[in-house]
């Protein structure tokens, strides 16, 4: 009987509700990735100082925010002002939260995936080789809902350890229900300031957008290993943080 796949759960953090641990996902040749590696997660912009001491017992020491130099300034990421941490801003353009929601939209965030593979190719490298740099904590990366950008870099890391796509897609999918409330206040709050119909698919996790990505992976580049050398990250880099990944 095939063993039913679940997502990690959100850590119990005030005013974030996409926090999760890469970490107890099954690899295929029977290891399990290793908690308080790596979180991925929405933006902890609002974030009080209990959520704070919560983040730093868990062990983040190094954040990564994937928003647009426009998203930052206009909301900072709170962890990024904590003595501890080590913050580094890698902007990465979604075409929907980084641009305001202004301009020609997707249809489908599968296109914006593979156009982050392709044109955010050496700022993923860049990524990783910050990783490598804090292999002894606890890695956060965020972009604003957990989702897209986030949820591109889970599928590499993801795929780097061994994960199957189908755990990648399990990962992915639980997106959508964590931040249904918050997705349902944006779009209405959109409408009323800007008159802005924001497509569904800006807010949806549906399994086939990653899926895409994934497919796409494997056919320009193979797997995340190649896609990262290609990018310039270096073979000790990624070995270190395959070690941080999985024994």
């Amino acid at each position: 009987m095939d063993t039913e796949i679940t997502a990690s759960k959100p850590l119990k953090i005030d005013t974030t509700f996409n926090t999760r641990d890469l970490g107890g996902y099954k690899t295929k040749d029977g290891k399990t990735t290793k908690m308080h590696a790596f979180l991925r997660s929405d933006l902890p912009a609002q974030i009080t100082d209990h959520g704070k001491k919560v983040l730093l017992d868990y062990g983040v020491r190094c954040v990564v925010d994937l928003r647009s130099l426009a998203e930052v300034n206009f909301m900072p990421n709170a962890l990024r002002f904590i003595p501890e941490i080590d913050y580094y801003s890698l902007p990465m353009l979604d075409q929907t939260t980084s641009q305001g929601f202004h301009g020609k939209m997707p249809d489908n965030m599968g296109t914006v995936y593979i156009d982050l593979l392709n044109h955010s190719h050496k700022d993923f490298g860049k990524m990783f080789h910050i990783f490598a740099q804090h292999k002894d904590s606890t890695n956060l990366f965020n972009c604003t809902a957990g989702k897209d950008r986030t949820g591109v870099t889970a599928m590499l890391l993801l795929n780097l350890a061994g994960v199957d796509s189908e755990t990648i897609l399990v990962d992915y999918e639980v997106t959508e229900s964590n931040m249904h409330t918050v997705f349902e206040k944006q779009k209405v709050m959109i409408k009323e300031k800007y008159g802005i119909d924001v497509p569904d698919s800006a807010f949806s996790s549906e399994r086939f957008q990653m899926e895409t990505a994934i497919d796409y992976l494997k056919k320009k580049w193979g797997d995340a290993e190649k896609y990262l050398l290609d990018a310039a990250v270096s073979e000790e880099d990624i070995r270190i943080v395959k070690s941080m990944l999985v024994d």
